[in-house]
């Protein structure tokens, strides 16, 4: 059962009512300010797609400060004029000074995301990131928008594009492969574990990644259809960039942002981590040697603080992948 949060003082249980009932604190914003970006902060917030009641206040604070600081200099509210990369280094460097690298880090992360579908005109395939740190996170794809590959994919003019793009979808979505795996996986890589038929596994040149189970009839269907060879389909591998080389074939309707394998990787990730799987385990399953990753997605996983569920399993009470974990 969800355990609704507090929003400016009265309560919500879906993003959607904390968009509605969200109001800055009138000591730091006041109420005129408010009444100016407020439809653009709604805006942000709902097209970015997030779902935790936790993480679209959190997403709401960042974008309504933005908008609030770029006001305050005289800036128009356009969301392509304040969400530029411009515009986030300097916010994070003036109004972020106090903030703690963290809080830095992580304030990066929510604009990113918020920028990233908020604008069209502007660059957001990266966002420089603060001095000393790594580049952020591409942001993962919401439901809607993955919803609108696979449609896309059903749509291809020709057999080849449909076959690349279930692939990118398939592998990216599913088992989080990067691009130099999505060339080379083939349907001898693909197995069904023993004693579990659900489970379906695809072996990589260094480790074994589990098929997230929404994906198995895909899979089943491409190594069915395409018994040798790569499932990508035939390529240049020798090419500088045979995954872009193949992307630019595809027919991807205007209303998407750009399909990028790195960012399919992102989503399965954030679903991976959003489940009942140890560190350990995460880092073994993505195959990653560094844990700072972790703290790049932490944005995009919900919280469960609108639950009771994490402070049972905090206490030992919820057995692992039992009933109440789930």
């Amino acid at each position: 059962m969800v355990k609704p949060i507090r929003v400016a003082g009265g309560v919500a249980s879906t993003a959607d009512e904390v968009v509605e009932a969200y109001a800055p604190n009138p000591e730091l914003i006041s109420p005129h300010e408010w009444g100016q970006v407020r439809s653009h902060a709604v805006a942000a917030t709902k097209t970015a797609g997030y779902e935790a009641p936790s993480s679209a206040r959190q997403a709401l604070r960042y974008a309504t400060r933005m908008l609030v600081w770029a006001y305050r200099r005289g800036q128009p509210l356009d969301p392509e004029a304040v969400f530029t990369q411009d515009n986030v280094r300097a916010f994070l460097a003036t109004e972020g000074a106090g903030w703690s690298e963290a809080g830095r880090a992580t304030a990066a992360s929510y604009l990113h995301r918020l920028a990233w579908h908020a604008t069209t005109k502007a660059p957001w395939h990266g966002l420089p990131a603060p001095v000393g740190r790594a580049r952020p996170i591409a942001p993962p794809y919401t439901a809607r928008e993955i919803a609108g590959y696979w449609a896309a994919a059903e749509v291809q003019a020709t057999e080849a594009r449909t076959r690349v793009l279930t692939t990118m979808l398939t592998l990216g979505l599913g088992a989080g492969v990067n691009a130099g795996e999505l060339l080379r996986v083939t349907a001898g890589d693909v197995l069904i574990h023993p004693q579990e038929p659900r489970l379906w596994v695809v072996m990589l040149s260094d480790r074994t990644v589990p098929v997230l189970i929404e994906y198995v009839p895909a899979l089943a269907r491409l190594t069915e259809k395409y018994p040798e060879g790569p499932l990508i389909g035939p390529h240049n591998r020798n090419s500088r960039d045979p995954v872009g080389k193949l992307r630019s074939s595809l027919e991807i309707p205007s209303y998407l942002p750009p399909l990028r394998q790195a960012q399919l990787r992102t989503t399965w990730m954030v679903q991976l981590l959003s489940m009942d799987v140890r560190i350990r385990e995460f880092m073994t399953i993505a195959g990653l040697s560094s844990g700072s990753v972790l703290e790049k997605l932490l944005p995009y996983v919900a919280d469960r603080d609108d639950q009771d569920r994490y402070l049972m399993a905090g206490a030992g009470l919820s057995p692992r992948g039992g009933a109440d974990a789930s």
